[in-house]
């Protein structure tokens, strides 16, 4: 368990070198995309919606993810700083619940 631990936390500690940055700045995104699966998660857990239909949200939402990432790692971040943050931590939630939300119309 000490070992996972120490991996865990090497592999933390390099995250703002990865992102060639200092500080907070190569934090941010990282925390955000934390707090936007963490409301995913909150709100798979308490939809009712079927099994099958939460895996292929969880797959759109897992790949939706990646594609703003890819995109974000394009960008400028110091002049993009905002966008960059939104893209990350708000798109991918918004697709997700617009795809709930016309599921849940079709079903009614």
């Amino acid at each position: 368990m000490e070992d996972i631990k120490f991996k865990l936390s090497l592999i933390l500690s390099m995250l703002p070198v990865f992102a060639y940055a200092h500080g907070e700045e190569a934090l941010v995104p990282v925390f955000l995309q934390l707090l936007s699966f963490i409301v995913f998660a909150a709100l798979m857990a308490v939809i009712k919606i079927s099994g099958r239909q939460k895996l292929k949200l969880t797959g759109i939402y897992i790949g939706i993810t990646i594609l703003t990432w890819c995109i974000a790692g394009i960008i400028p971040y110091g002049d993009n700083m905002v966008g960059i943050n939104f893209l990350i931590a708000v798109i991918p939630l918004a697709i997700v619940l617009i795809l709930i939300s016309k599921l849940k119309r079709n079903q009614h």
